[in-house]
């Protein structure tokens, strides 16, 4: 997982309002990894109100996305403000600029 890469592969303009978005186990192994500085990417909100972030992006959970496994995407990155979800299937789309 190349999150750096990932975040970089958004258009500047957008990855301002830009924030992550995976599965909750996803989330479980993100907190576990360490960047290069022994510092976690994942870092809690401190102040109330205050999200948490992953390398300084905030995130969301969305439990339709694929779990973290071999040749899988398990991650969209960018600036979705709108998004809609298949009531019944696995089918999710977003507008503006993503990237997965």
């Amino acid at each position: 997982m190349d999150l750096v890469k990932l975040e970089h592969s958004v258009d500047p303009s957008y990855r301002q309002r830009a924030g992550h978005m995976f599965h909750d186990n996803t989330l479980g192994q993100l907190k576990r990894i360490l960047n290069k500085f022994g510092r976690p990417l994942w870092t809690p909100g401190i102040a109330v109100g205050e999200p948490s972030t992953i390398n300084g992006y905030q995130y969301s959970i969305n439990q339709a996305m694929p779990q973290i496994a071999p040749s899988a995407t398990t991650m969209a990155f960018g600036a979705a403000r709108s998004c809609v979800r298949s009531g019944g299937g696995r089918a999710f789309s977003c507008l503006h600029s993503t990237k997965k």
